[in-house]
């Protein structure tokens, strides 16, 4: 029985979120890094964008990161910011001209981080809390 003071356990669907965070700034990491590539081989003909493109790639890395963290913590405040991003990157990723295979297991990532988000598990675990 727990105790007043132990953590509840972490329900299956709260550690399908964060897997989903952590896959996209992993994948986010591996495109920033392509973006370096480029950059040093002298492939790119306007480094400022892609200079941006690779801060902002890691920047948001960091922001799943942490969302992964707060969500594992059962901060409620991050849900609506990672339902944001998923939507917008699942229907990003359907009309920006990826190979078909890849677009569509990149949506249905999101489409799963969405359903985990949501499910009853989640969002008990996922409650408000007073800071403290």
């Amino acid at each position: 029985m727990p105790t007043p003071t132990s953590s509840p356990t972490v329900p299956t669907s709260v550690r399908i979120v964060q897997v989903v965070c952590l896959l996209q700034a992993v994948a986010l990491l591996v495109v920033a890094g392509g973006l370096v590539v480029d950059l040093v081989s002298g492939e790119v003909v306007v480094r400022s964008t892609v200079v941006m493109l690779g801060v902002l790639y890691v920047a948001v890395a960091v922001l799943l990161v942490l969302g992964a963290r707060a969500v594992g913590q059962g901060r409620a405040a991050v849900r609506g910011a990672l339902i944001t991003w998923w939507i917008l990157a699942g229907v990003s990723v359907l009309t920006i001209g990826l190979p078909l295979a890849g677009a569509i297991a990149a949506a249905l990532t999101c489409l799963v981080g969405v359903g985990a988000i949501l499910w009853p598990a989640s969002r008990a675990f996922m409650r408000y809390r007073p800071a403290r």
